[in-house]
């Protein structure tokens, strides 16, 4: 996926994140996102891949330990993370329009293979978090 088709469906980014980690969404930042680019088996094509930086602020009644099992989860299974972020997106018209004027379709979306990496545990003001991860 490219950074602008992300961008397109962030609200479904935050609402799969949440889902899968057990947490309201307004408990989900996005802190960004970082696109690149390689070459495919020596050919002169293209693949991308854009990672999103996020964060999940740990609601009253829940742990870090719970929210930080949810995430290593989705990181040795992204399978549900990606299903609820399709039907998030195939649930609103206006997402499903902003994603296809980035030129994906839902059925191609739900083909995205997502990878999460294991989370890692930042304490403090929340204002702070994005230099203590980059």
């Amino acid at each position: 996926m490219t950074k602008a088709q992300c961008q397109a469906i962030e609200g479904a980014i935050i609402s799969g994140i949440a889902v899968t980690t057990g947490v309201a969404g307004e408990d989900v930042t996005i802190l960004g996102y970082r696109e690149s680019r390689r070459l495919l088996g020596g050919q002169r094509r293209l693949a991308g891949t854009t990672t999103v930086d996020f964060y999940v602020t740990v609601p009253a009644g829940r742990t870090t330990s719970d929210v930080k099992n949810a995430v290593t989860a989705a990181a040795v299974d992204s399978e549900d993370l990606v299903s609820e972020i399709v039907s998030a997106v195939a649930a609103d018209p206006e997402m499903r329009r902003k994603l296809a004027d980035e030129g994906m379709s839902v059925v191609d979306l739900a083909s995205v293979e997502a990878r999460v990496a294991q989370p890692q545990v930042v304490t403090g003001d929340p204002a702070t978090i994005r230099d203590q991860i980059q």
